[in-house]
């Protein structure tokens, strides 16, 4: 009966399961990744493999492993962020376990987005050229603040950008697009 209030006792297993399954997963090597790099660690493993969108799927990697770090990469911004001030770890929501989410600071220890996260790191950044994590933050909070989703939006610039309307990696673009998103034109 959908309507039956859970017994005590209900309530107790429940908490009991939750406990545990929280228990479990602090003892996960890949969640314990996810804690120390965030989702941005995919970027890292999917630019290894040849799998990483860059300049709208013309390309699956931004850089080659003689060529440095990924900067969109999880080990790239952990380090920078750390190195700013920055937050590498928190729950996304009340009662997140994973704590996979940031805190993104710039060059000042201020806040420029929270998080930047691997899906906006790929399809707002190498997807439409970008490099710099910095630049993404940056998109990611206008993003934020006109409710846009930045996996369909940067999926849209690259393709505008493909066409010839602006340049891949041209970030006064991109700005200029998402201020067309405010203003409605």
């Amino acid at each position: 009966d959908m309507n039956k209030m859970p017994t005590f006792h209900d309530r107790k297993k429940l908490m009991g399961g939750i406990r545990e399954y929280g228990d479990r997963l602090s003892k996960d090597p890949a969640i314990e990744v996810f804690k120390l790099v965030g989702t941005a660690m995919m970027g890292d493993f999917t630019n290894r493999v040849g799998g990483l969108p860059v300049r709208n799927f013309s390309a699956g990697q931004l850089v080659t492993a003689s060529q440095g770090p990924l900067r969109l990469g999880g080990d790239h911004i952990r380090e920078r962020n750390l190195s700013r001030g920055g937050l590498t770890s928190h729950g996304c929501m009340p009662g997140c376990m994973i704590e996979c989410s940031n805190v993104y600071v710039d060059d000042k220890g201020q806040e420029i987005v929270s998080p930047l996260e691997y899906e906006t790191l790929v399809m707002m950044g190498s997807n439409c050229g970008l490099d710099d994590p910095d630049d993404v933050a940056r998109l990611n909070a206008v993003a934020n603040d006109l409710g846009v989703d930045t996996i369909e939006t940067g999926t849209t610039l690259s393709v505008l950008m493909e066409a010839g309307l602006g340049a891949f990696g041209d970030v006064p673009f991109m700005m200029g697009a998402l201020e067309d998103i405010r203003r409605g034109t």
